[in-house]
């Protein structure tokens, strides 16, 4: 019994290790294109190469600062509690994950679950956001390593962190842009596309996040 539980254990290990070294790629791509647009945002607003030769000479202190806010966002990035990047994704406080609203909000929206049948499995559904955000954990525990479960998984992950690079790309490089750009493009549109990028990405870990919950309840339920 002991050597079955500390197997699965190291599987649970395994498994959380597998899907955020998959999605390192995927995340490292994504922010080495936000470093290309921001390049040429800042190469077209300065009008070629002299321009922004100048432009890095007059500047570097501010790119200085720039390229270790990157450097420190990658570190950093999971040193940042998941609590925090829910809040980022989701816009809410207390309670920001979509486990809190499992029973009393998205229950209901799936037709692939029976609740009646899921509610003789598990007992009576709590309506304390805390509660449901703990019996819908432990259902989780039971079914992780489930092929529909996992892949929802790891594009909430995914996404819940794109759009945690998104803000902080925006704090970087978005309002960097503003204070030391110079022409439109540079002070208002690269800014916007920033801030749109964000809320594209929170908009689509939101809906992973859901169907990531949703599909536990539903491997539970049948």
């Amino acid at each position: 019994m002991k050597s079955n539980r500390i197997r699965a254990v190291g599987t649970v290990a395994r498994s959380d290790r597998y899907l955020k070294s998959e999605n390192q790629i995927w995340l490292f791509g994504f922010l080495v294109v936000n470093l290309a647009a921001f390049a040429v945002v800042t190469y077209i607003g300065l009008d070629g190469v002299p321009g922004a030769i100048q432009w890095v000479q007059s500047n570097w202190e501010s790119l200085s600062a720039v390229g270790l806010g990157v450097v420190v966002t990658t570190v950093i990035s999971n040193l940042i509690s998941p609590q925090l990047k829910a809040v980022l994704v989701f816009w809410r406080w207390p309670n920001p994950l979509p486990g809190h609203r499992a029973f009393s909000r998205y229950l209901g929206k799936d037709p692939r679950i029976d609740p009646h049948r899921l509610q003789d499995k598990v007992g009576d559904f709590p309506s304390d956001p805390s509660e449901q955000n703990r019996l819908w954990y432990r259902i989780y525990r039971a079914h992780e390593s489930e092929p529909s479960v996992m892949g929802a998984h790891k594009d909430f992950l995914l996404t819940r962190d794109i759009t945690w690079l998104s803000f902080a790309m925006f704090v970087l490089f978005g309002l960097g842009s503003v204070f030391i750009g110079e022409t439109t493009l540079q002070t208002v549109w690269y800014p916007a596309i920033m801030v749109s990028q964000y809320v594209v990405a929170a908009i689509a870990a939101r809906r992973s996040g859901v169907r990531f919950v949703l599909n536990v309840l539903a491997v539970e339920a049948s």
